[in-house]
């Protein structure tokens, strides 16, 4: 019998998929843009593994949008650390990272024209450590480094360029007679055109301190100054940053265990501008979150184009778990989701970055399995796709396995298969998409 029936993906998370292979060495994602999509559905991975005493660049990459991912690679045979990866509106990926050369540090720009097969180098950004790096919808390559050409005292510098990398303009942004020790740097780009970076001046190297945020308007031609954003608060820890399609920008931290006040730890502080980074109101504590929420360096925050998005560590007595919620106005949060089971702590997931898009997030973490020792870190991929899609694999032939009489399937690529007619009977059946419609036809 043939039936013809419509299909969705149903949305939901599916399960993560580990992408690193590091047994013995230690990996990290905790600092730059670690994550890309490009404009054909790739998704492309950068980390750093510790081989010490050198430092190497690993990548991997899924060319079907995250449902399977390639062997690592390890991108080049030299000593190089801080790798941060974005995509052009054309395909092309960038790598900017900080290089090891001649007993100093350089922040280089490297391409790839085949989606990571190959790296050319681009040119040489500036003496010093490379900090953040991304390419906005316009192509233009924007880059936070610690900018040690352009001044002895220098401690933060811009870059920009519009030709691809060839040729950039540059900004100081810091010395070390303004703020000094500031570390772990976010830096985003708004629809209106402006740039806002934050980042944690740690003056104790306790990974705590004070939070302070920064504009760079119409692309970056002009900075203003840098602006404290912790008024209530001591020991914050490392800041996360995102803007809003109606350019309200949102800086979030947690407080560092072990100094902060007993009436703040575990609590995460929200600090909210209305009018895109001119100026915050006091910071507070975010509302509906679950308790023991453990808000340090192991949290991201993003917007979808509907919500923000908070992705943290959740940790109860020795467990910890991946944690999701979701918000409005940043302020008050729901939706709250677990997205990995509990580990024994130290044990168990870190770092999220994630790029969450209207229709699908792609997230990426540190994870230590169970049973695995502290230095068997590995990088580990979940995506989940958030709105249902009808089928645009018009001659698309599949199979699918009913273990029993219902109208939910798993096809054999692991989707999840939505069927509106409920008679169909336990089986494997042969399917052929074509527009909207699903032709199956049993053949056991």
């Amino acid at each position: 019998m043939v039936y013809m029936i419509l299909f969705y993906l149903l949305s939901g998370w599916e399960p993560e998929i580990k992408i690193s292979d590091s047994p013995g060495n230690y990996v990290h994602i905790y600092e730059g843009n670690v994550l890309a999509l490009d404009k054909n559905n790739g998704v492309f991975v950068v980390w750093v593994k510790e081989s010490l005493p050198y430092h190497f660049i690993y990548f991997s990459r899924s060319l079907d949008g995250g449902m399977s991912f390639e062997s690592q690679k390890k991108v080049f045979p030299f000593d190089a650390s801080s790798p941060n990866i974005s995509a052009d509106q054309n395909g092309i990926l960038y790598l900017a990272f900080t290089q090891y050369i001649g007993g100093n540090y350089y922040t280089v720009l490297y391409k790839s024209t085949d989606r990571g097969e190959t790296w050319n180098n681009v040119s040489t950004i500036g003496f010093g450590n490379c900090l953040y790096m991304f390419v906005d919808e316009e192509n233009i390559i924007h880059c936070l480094y610690t900018g040690n050409d352009l001044g002895y005292n220098v401690t933060l510098a811009y870059a920009r360029s519009i030709d691809g990398g060839i040729t950039w303009h540059k900004n100081i942004l810091n010395t070390s007679t303004q703020l000094s020790s500031i570390v772990f740097f976010q830096f985003i780009k708004d629809k209106f055109g402006n740039l806002h970076l934050v980042c944690l001046r740690d003056t104790t190297s306790t990974l705590s301190g004070n939070i302070y945020y920064k504009r760079g308007l119409n692309n970056g031609n002009q900075w203003e100054p840098f602006i404290k954003l912790n008024q209530i608060t001591q020991r914050a820890t490392v800041p996360k940053i995102a803007v809003d399609s109606v350019n309200n920008v949102y800086v979030t931290w947690g407080i560092h265990p072990g100094f902060g006040s007993p009436n703040y730890r575990g609590k995460l502080f929200v600090a909210k501008s209305t009018n895109g980074g001119q100026n915050f109101s006091q910071e507070v504590i975010a509302n509906g979150l679950i308790d023991s929420l453990r808000s340090s360096f192991n949290h991201y925050i993003s917007f979808d184009g509907e919500k923000l998005v908070l992705f943290n560590i959740w940790k109860y007595d020795t467990q910890l778990r991946l944690y999701l919620a979701k918000s409005v106005d940043g302020i008050n949060w729901s939706e709250d989701t677990f997205l990995t089971p509990s580990y024994p702590y130290p044990k168990g997931p870190g770092t999220p970055f994630t790029i969450t898009k209207r229709d699908t997030y792609h997230l990426v973490f540190l994870n230590t399995p169970i049973g695995g020792e502290i230095l068997d870190d590995d990088i580990y991929y979940k995506r989940y796709v958030k709105t249902p899609v009808n089928s645009k694999e018009r001659f698309t032939l599949s199979f699918y396995n009913f273990s029993k009489e219902e109208s939910i399937v798993y096809s054999i690529d692991g989707r999840k298969i939505s069927f509106y007619e409920r008679n169909l009977k336990r089986g494997i059946y042969f399917g052929k998409f074509k527009r909207k419609s699903l032709k199956i036809l049993k053949i056991k």
